[in-house]
Order: C-alpha cells, then structure tokens, then sequence
C-alpha cells in the first residue's frame, strides 16, 4: 500500500485513470442527455422503439470487435480523418487513436446506453400537467426545462454519472487497445 500511495509511477496511473473516467463521463452524458431528451418527446412509438435499439446496440457488440472499429474509423488514413480533411478543418490527419481523445470517444459510445435510460427512465415519470401548466403560465420552452424538466431529471443524471463513471475506472480491454 506504501508503493501504491506514494510512487509516482502509480500516482499517475491513477490520476490518469480518473481523468479518463471524468472526461468519458462528461462526453457520454453530453451526448446523452440530449439524445434522452429525444427520445423522451418522440411521439410515434416506432421511431421510440428503433432509436432505443440503435442507442442499445454498443451494448450487443463484443469490445474486441468494437475496439478494432474505433481503430479503423479514428486512424490518420480512416474515414474521420477523411471527413475531416476534405471539409477543410484540418490540413494534415489528425491523430485520434492510441491516445486519450480515441480511449474517451470509444467509451463515451458504449457507455452511452448506460446514460440515455436512466435519464430516460427519470423524464417519462414527470408528469405532462406539470410542463403545461408552465407553458400556460407564460414560461418558455427553455425556462419550462430549466425550471421543470431538469431538476426532475437530476436522480436520473446522478445515476448515469455514476454508472458510467464507475464502469470507466473499470474498462480495461478499450484503453489498452485505444490508448497505445
């Protein structure tokens, strides 16, 4: 425990793990409250259920075979690098694999599913009345979310902030293969 409190090797280690763990979670919840948010205002049942399937499907997709995508598509030669090229906001390839930025890009999207349902899960319990009463009242669309919508969706976002914080500090197999 003396080793592991105070070498520096091990220090790094850890802040580096926290770091990645913070940066995942902040982007999958950036990405995944919207898309909760979507989900939650959809009216046709179809395009809930395909849209949940699609949110979903990381989860189906072993993390090998997942790593070895987020490989493909983030090398200097793969299609990001050529989007990123041929619409002019980078003039060489950009390096996005074996460092942090494609370790936090790939964990972001597979804990994605694991912050759009409990945040999900949290909004279709508030009930309509409330978000009409506002809109009645005078309240906007953003003072409505930012006075109703949001603060009865916070259990939700704690939950998914824990969830995918948690489940970053454990990945192993994507930062070993990502990272470099």
């Amino acid at each position: 425990y003396r080793r592991f409190l105070f070498d520096a090797y091990y220090q790094t280690i850890v802040l580096d793990t926290l770091w990645m763990a913070t940066l995942t979670t902040l982007l999958a919840l950036g990405i995944g409250y919207p898309l909760a948010f979507a989900l939650w205002r959809l009216e046709r049942p179809w395009m809930k259920r395909w849209l949940s399937l699609i949110i979903f499907s990381p989860i189906i997709v072993s993390v090998v075979v997942r790593s070895y995508g987020w490989i493909v598509l983030l090398a200097d030669q793969g299609p990001v690098n050529w989007i990123l090229k041929t619409s002019g906001l980078a003039a060489e390839p950009v390096t996005l694999v074996f460092n942090l930025v494609g370790v936090v890009l790939s964990l972001a999207h597979v804990f994605l599913p694991f912050v759009v349902f409990p945040i999900y899960s949290s909004m279709s319990r508030i009930d309509p009345a409330l978000r009409e009463a506002a809109m009645d009242l005078g309240a906007g669309w953003l003072r409505t979310f930012r006075s109703i919508t949001l603060p009865l969706t916070l259990p939700g976002v704690v939950a998914a902030v824990q969830i995918a914080f948690t489940l970053a500090l454990g990945a192993f197999v994507t930062p070993a293969m990502l990272g470099g």
